[in-house]
């Protein structure tokens, strides 16, 4: 495969699905950041910054850096299209709602729930959760 064709592979995807891809990828690789990494308390997503050519960058601070940068990255750090077209393949792209779109849906707290129909407010939430809240 020709690097041009690699290229081509990323560019089809917007830059907000390509570092939700990214994102992804370092969560299966288990690349979390630590409480001594000398960015205090805050949490964020849990994941290690982004950083390139010796400067970091937060997460909002790298998905306005130039197309061409995050592909590097995404490359670099094991994302590669094989592994995002298997995303696809996965249903990581379909938002929560539409793949259970003929079911009961609840917001508790961030996340979606999909509950019973004869579910009541007090009963446990057995179900299946979204990963992010919308």
């Amino acid at each position: 495969m020709v690097n041009d064709d690699v290229v081509k592979n990323y560019r089809k995807m917007s830059r907000k699905d390509l570092v939700r891809g990214i994102k992804e990828c370092l969560k299966r690789k288990d690349r979390f950041r630590t409480k001594a990494d000398g960015f205090g308390n805050d949490k964020g997503n849990g994941l290690r910054r982004p950083k390139i050519g010796g400067v970091y960058y937060s997460w909002s601070q790298f998905i306005k850096l130039p197309i061409d940068v995050i592909i590097v990255y995404a490359f670099m750090n094991g994302c590669t299209p094989k592994f995002l077209e298997n995303l696809k393949d996965e249903g990581f792209w379909i938002p929560f709602h539409v793949k259970h779109k003929d079911e009961r849906i609840i917001r508790c707290g961030e996340r979606w729930v999909v509950v019973e129909d004869n579910w009541k407010l007090g009963d446990s939430l057995k179900g299946d959760m979204s990963t992010r809240w919308n």
